[in-house]
């Protein structure tokens, strides 16, 4: 899919996710966390590649939930999220690379 239907794909699939934990309060707090990097998401899926990674990463989640395996699903979701946290991080370094850049010319 383009970039703008996965992210709507991305969105739901994560929102299927926190309710599946079944704690509303916890639910609500990390689909505002979701909410606030989404921004940042859209750049990080550009990246070669990582659109299609993402959805591999989301696949072996959704496969060990469908199995019953939840001890598979949470390593598949925490290597999902290490990963998405290191897209996040390499952004942040190069936006600040470019605005110290910017104020040094």
């Amino acid at each position: 899919p383009d970039l703008r239907s996965y992210m709507v794909l991305n969105e739901k699939f994560h929102q299927m996710i926190y309710h599946g934990a079944h704690n509303p309060v916890l639910e609500e707090l990390v689909f505002q966390v979701y909410r606030r990097v989404a921004r940042y998401r859209r750049f990080t899926l550009r990246a070669h590649g990582r659109m299609k990674e993402s959805a591999k990463e989301h696949r072996a989640t959704a496969e060990a939930i469908y199995r019953g395996d939840a001890d598979e699903a949470r390593k598949a979701m925490e290597y999902h999220i290490d990963i998405r946290r290191l897209d996040h991080a390499d952004f942040v370094t190069f936006l600040t690379r470019l605005n110290e850049e910017a104020h040094s010319s």
